[in-house]
């Protein structure tokens, strides 16, 4: 055994394995006769689902042990030659715990006889060194909740803000708390409730394996196969019963799919799945006030209207009254869709060596209502909240996470004989396991109108213009001449036909069509006055678009492994330490990227024409026309002039459309589908405050290879511009750790 445990020492330190379990499990006791002896090498048997985990015999002095196995309910056997076999159904090993479960045999009168009893869970934990809470399957089962952050949040010392988000531990903020699945820290969502066997909460007395938590953990053991075949179907509806509008299916099948002869499974399966709809993921507790469907349809058509003698343009909802607004129950268009499937393998190549293999999959699509538009100081489309006018227009959030774990174990040699020769030895129940995860979590979030086409956010409509020689006098030899100073800018009309936000374009449907004065159109590609787009202040006016595009990747990856023995220097009889030697490795790649884009069609039209600086009076005249103030002279009209001026959005959007260097171009007059933000160069964006990212690079692309600092200097050859790329975020967490329990 000594030669055993050194060499898997060596192998594990020179393999760099590492481990992020919330604390090794065991279950030990003593078997005694009717007379109060110990039974020596009685056989004692540990089932669960009805399969067979293992086995081991009692030593000289009636102990048992089982180290290393997961929380979770067994089913726990004592037998012994001559005496009455006993079966304890339910036993609950708690996650972290040194669990304990004695027996007394008697001597049976037919020895065929097995006494089955429950478990009945002490009032006094001999090993309680942890504070915080363990609920079990059953339990879980029989509470009126079915979120595991609420599950968790009836544990002392914790509270979370409303059902179902994060929760704190101690006073400490939501992120100082870890969750852990099957002994894995994970980020992303968790199980559906039907899955766990266990739910453990630490507030406090933390173990040395995760011993760097600042708040406190919350630790999920997820059910495993079955030996039989069962299965189950769900279903839960409130539809017609109340306005929340819940339905939920669930499902799972489990049982083997490999037995041996014997029939003890080899490899069984789990899979289980839930989907679940709300109408209302947060409904309040007062109720919402929205405005009245036929009130709704009148002021999307007419947005904006006079007032006064002066004919002060305001909202058109500035003018209701309580008979316009209804209180109602649920928040409209507020709903959530939600999918779970748990998928697991477990493989038993034989009693002391298993594999199990965990998939988890979860798709969320929650519609939200704002509490205000994001960045709307930059967007010029402010306002607050969105609950009166907007509700119908809610922006939707995409969440999705795919994991996988897989966990080996073996537990090395066997832990007593028939003889019970293995009493006398120092170290038992050695055991060792390797554990490999990975996690995947993405998001997106924008408004479903226009997704990811970030120039239709802003835009109104075509605003047409063209351009006539300005005319102005110089004195010439004595003589005044006229002379060509410039272009004058007309407005030749506003078009909304080919507008991607018709609401919007709305805003200016009070201007009289014939108007030449584009200063009269309030309302414009990528800007609208704050005092059009606000109620009073405290409500976004109708058709806001919400001015967020935002997107995420998130990837986890973690090697565990660990090393558990017992160590009893002077014999079972006189203590017993439980020896685990761990180390942990886990390495992120996080990655960010959002725009505000409705400022997109204000900031080309900044840009567009930066780079003319006037006429090209050193060439040639390219045309002539009628002076103004001399009738029949013609005046020499001159090309404008390009300057070579830092930046690319005047050239790029030159190119695109195929015109001169030196014309004007009036971006109000070019369609959306026409524009993308690689006419942009990155500090062009980044000055206006626009985006922000990290990950990916500014144009929204996912940045492959070692993003070096040097690299947000770095200059792109081809366009000549610097790209500001900015590395994700790749923290390695590594520890070890050395843990006694006795």
């Amino acid at each position: 055994m000594r030669r055993i445990f050194t060499s898997f020492c060596l192998m594990f330190f020179a393999l760099g394995l590492t481990i992020a379990q919330t604390g090794q499990s065991s279950l030990a006791g003593k078997v005694l006769d009717d007379t109060g002896e110990p039974a020596i090498s009685a056989s004692i048997a540990l089932y669960k689902g009805g399969a067979l985990v293992t086995g081991v015999l009692t030593d000289f002095d009636g102990n048992y042990s089982f180290s290393n196995i997961d929380p979770g309910t067994y089913d726990v056997e004592a037998s012994y030659v001559g005496l009455s076999t006993q079966r304890v159904n339910g036993v609950v090993v708690f996650a972290g715990k040194a669990n304990k479960l004695d027996f007394e045999l008697t001597a049976g009168v037919n020895l065929d006889e097995v006494i089955v009893t429950d478990y009945r869970v002490p009032l006094i934990e001999q090993d309680n060194t942890t504070r915080g809470g363990i609920k079990t399957g059953e339990e879980i089962r029989n509470l009126p909740t079915k979120n595991i952050i609420a599950l968790a949040a009836t544990t002392a010392g914790l509270s979370t803000q409303d059902e179902g988000r994060a929760v704190n531990i101690r006073g400490s903020r939501s992120g100082a708390t870890n969750y852990y699945i099957d002994g894995i820290r994970v980020t992303g969502s968790l199980p559906p409730e039907t899955e766990i066997d266990q739910l453990q909460v630490i507030t406090g007395g933390f173990s040395a394996e995760i011993g760097d938590v600042t708040g406190g953990g919350v630790s999920i053991t997820t059910k495993g196969a079955s030996k039989k075949y069962s299965g189950q179907v769900e279903l839960e509806t409130s539809q017609y019963l109340d306005p929340y509008g819940y339905n939920m299916v669930n499902a799972f099948l489990s049982g083997p799919i490999w037995k041996r002869s014997n029939g003890e499974p080899i490899l069984g399966f789990r899979l289980s799945g839930r989907y679940r709809t709300r109408e209302d993921d947060g409904p309040t507790a007062t109720g919402v006030y929205v405005i009245k469907d036929e009130k709704l349809k009148e002021i999307e058509a007419n947005p904006l209207e006079y007032i006064g003698n002066n004919n002060v343009l305001v909202p058109t909802a500035e003018q209701l009254t309580d008979a316009d607004v209804e209180l109602r129950k649920t928040r409209p268009n507020e709903r959530r869709n939600e999918l779970d499937v748990t998928s697991k393998l477990d493989f038993r190549f034989t009693q002391n060596l298993d594999l199990a293999i965990t998939g988890t999959l979860n798709q969320t699509e929650n519609q939200f209502t704002p509490r205000f538009n994001n960045h709307s100081n930059n967007a010029n489309f402010g306002g607050t909240d969105w609950s009166l006018l907007n509700t119908q227009y809610n922006p939707t959030n995409y969440d999705n996470t795919y994991r996988v774990i897989s966990r080996l174990r073996h537990r090395l040699g066997r832990n007593t004989n028939a003889s019970g020769e293995a009493s006398s030895s120092v170290i038992q129940n050695a055991s060792y396991y390797l554990q490999f995860a990975y996690e995947f979590n993405n998001t997106l979030e924008y408004d479903p109108r226009h997704e990811d086409r970030l120039w239709d956010y802003g835009h109104l409509g075509r605003f047409n213009y063209d351009y006539t020689p300005a005319e102005g006098i110089e004195v010439v030899d004595g003589l005044v001449t006229p002379v060509h100073t410039g272009y004058t800018r007309n407005f030749r009309g506003f078009d909304a036909s080919n507008s991607t936000n018709p609401g919007l374009s709305l805003y200016n449907a009070l201007i009289p069509s014939d108007t030449d004065d584009d200063g009269a159109y309030l309302a414009r590609n990528g800007f609208i006055p704050t005092n059009l787009t606000s109620v009073y202040g405290f409500y976004n006016n109708i058709h806001t678009v919400y001015n967020r595009y935002a997107k995420s990747e998130d990837r986890t990856a973690t090697f565990t492994g660990g090393i558990t023995f017992d160590l009893l220097p002077g014999g079972s009889a006189k203590g017993r330490h439980t020896l685990t030697i761990g180390a942990m490795y886990e390495q992120r790649d996080n990655r960010f990227y959002a725009a505000s884009p409705t400022r997109l069609w204000q900031l080309a039209g900044l840009l567009a024409n930066e780079n003319i600086v006037g006429l090209d009076t050193t060439g040639a005249a390219i045309d002539s026309f009628e002076s103004q103030f001399f009738p029949g002279v013609m005046v020499p009209q001159y090309a404008l002039r390009s300057s070579d001026v830092e930046g690319q959005f005047w050239r790029a959007v030159r190119q695109r459309m195929g015109i001169a260097e030196n014309e004007y171009v009036d971006v109000d007059e070019i369609d959306p589908s026409m524009m993308s933000l690689d006419l942009f160069s990155a500090r062009e964006l980044n000055d206006q405050g626009l985006l922000g990212y990290y990950g990916y690079d500014y144009l929204g692309n996912r940045l492959s290879g070692n993003v070096q600092f040097e690299d947000f200097w770095a200059v792109n050859p081809e366009t000549g511009q610097r790209e500001y790329q900015v590395a994700p975020w790749r923290p390695t967490y590594l520890g070890m750790w050395v843990q006694d329990k006795f």
